[in-house]
């Protein structure tokens, strides 16, 4: 069996990146595999880590690359919530609180490297 266990961001600035998600979702960093070039925090469900510029230059450097991260959180208070902790810690909001139209809320935003994530509520879950 296989699941994904962990996904690299590549970031201008690892202690910035790490503290921006360790702030605004309570991830601890798992500070036996810090490393120079290197920051992971448990995300519960996957190891989230991030690469500096010297070493994300083998993945093709700091670029959101199309990858958007997605958050689950209980409520529209919960994205509500976040969506403002994260633009005060320096996100930008890109697409306020929404009702979509697969059975979710959500808000759209892209972090301190620019990467896209969004804080997601269903209303109808995923089956």
């Amino acid at each position: 069996m296989s699941k994904l266990g962990s996904l690299n961001l590549a970031v201008k600035d690892l202690d910035a990146a790490a503290g921006f998600y360790s702030k605004l979702f309570g991830f601890p960093e798992l500070t036996t595999h810090r490393a120079e070039h290197f920051r992971v925090l448990d995300a519960k469900s996957v190891l989230l880590g991030f690469n500096d510029s010297l070493m994300a230059g083998d993945y093709g450097g700091v670029t959101s690359g199309g990858v958007i991260l997605s958050f689950d959180v209980a409520t529209r208070a919960d994205v509500d919530r976040l969506s403002a902790e994260a633009v005060a810690l320096g996100a930008t909001l890109k697409v306020p609180t929404r009702d979509t139209i697969f059975g979710a809320i959500e808000a759209k935003l892209t972090d301190l490297d620019g990467h896209a994530f969004r804080l997601l509520a269903w209303t109808t879950p995923p089956q």
